[in-house]
């Protein structure tokens, strides 16, 4: 039987023509449909596994590209990981502070002091129970997982361990290792120091500095160590609440005829080049114990 062809103007091919439109339509309203309720499900699920939120956009970027290659010493581009790695770690250890500056708060002295950090197992069991199971492990292979199903077993060996740690002034080799993750920040993708070293460090040793950090924000917010104009990071202080308050004070001075000039500083690598040796000399201007 030959097959019969029909023309674009044939009443036979408009009609598979609407056919398949229909069913075109049809598949991109139930994909768009699919799409939207799998991503108000994320949204929903937000505050309890916000990385599958993260995950998920994160795969929207197409063409995201990887770290590198890197502009090295010699000026030359190189996508090799070890040479990549040597110039990271280069770039990330020349922005730290060698010098030890002068205190520029000598006079902030506080009578109070915290000379003890108590630790108790229930404290102890209460911060492993918090810990998120989808955060990433660190070099010491202890998945944050494995610490939160076994806390109740494992509560009171870290609390010996962490006990230890506080008493002597020290803490385990293993805690001091972390893999450096670098992500990209802005600027050329060349350039090592356009990329932020995120360290991944042992989910032990971050449960013993959450223990020490509630207590130590415990002991500046009693004794009103911390400025009321300190936003982030505080109880009911949120980076939130502090743009609120400057909305508030400029939608009212505009709204009396007056005009708003807003300087912001941008304290570039702030947090890569903070002294250790002075801050712990602030630390004991506070009445933090040197132990």
């Amino acid at each position: 039987m030959a097959r019969q062809r029909h023309g674009r103007r044939s009443v036979a091919t408009s009609a598979a023509l609407a056919d398949f439109t229909s069913v075109n339509r049809q598949f991109r309203s139930f994909a768009t449909n699919a799409q939207s309720e799998y991503e108000s499900g994320l949204i929903s699920r937000l505050k309890e596994n916000p990385k599958l939120l993260h995950s998920h956009i994160r795969k929207l970027k197409v063409g995201r590209p990887s770290v590198g290659p890197l502009r090295v010493n010699d000026g030359e581009t190189s996508d090799d990981p070890t040479i990549m790695a040597e110039c990271l770690a280069s770039a990330f250890a020349s922005v730290y502070t060698q010098a030890t500056p002068d205190n520029p708060m000598d006079h902030q002295v506080v009578d109070a002091t915290l000379d003890d950090v108590p630790i108790t197992i229930d404290a102890v069991l209460s911060v492993l129970k918090q810990l998120d199971s989808n955060s990433a492990m660190g070099p010491d292979g202890l998945h944050p997982l494995l610490l939160k199903s076994c806390a109740g077993e494992l509560a009171y060996p870290l609390f010996v361990i962490f006990s230890l740690s506080l008493s002597e002034g020290s803490v385990p080799d293993p805690w001091k290792v972390s893999s450096v993750v670098p992500i990209f920040k802005k600027g050329s993708r060349y350039e090592a120091l356009n990329y932020r070293p995120v360290s991944l460090t042992s989910v032990c040793c971050k449960s013993l500095e959450r223990l020490v950090c509630y207590q130590l924000t415990e002991y500046l917010e009693d004794n009103t160590i911390l400025s009321p104009h300190q936003f982030g990071f505080r109880a009911g202080r949120s980076t939130t609440e502090q743009l609120l308050l400057v909305y508030h004070e400029v939608s009212k001075f505009t709204d009396e005829g007056g005009m708003v000039d807003v300087i912001l500083f941008d304290y570039s690598k702030a947090f890569d080049v903070v002294c250790h040796e002075l801050l712990i000399s602030k630390l004991l201007s506070i009445g933090i114990d040197s132990s």
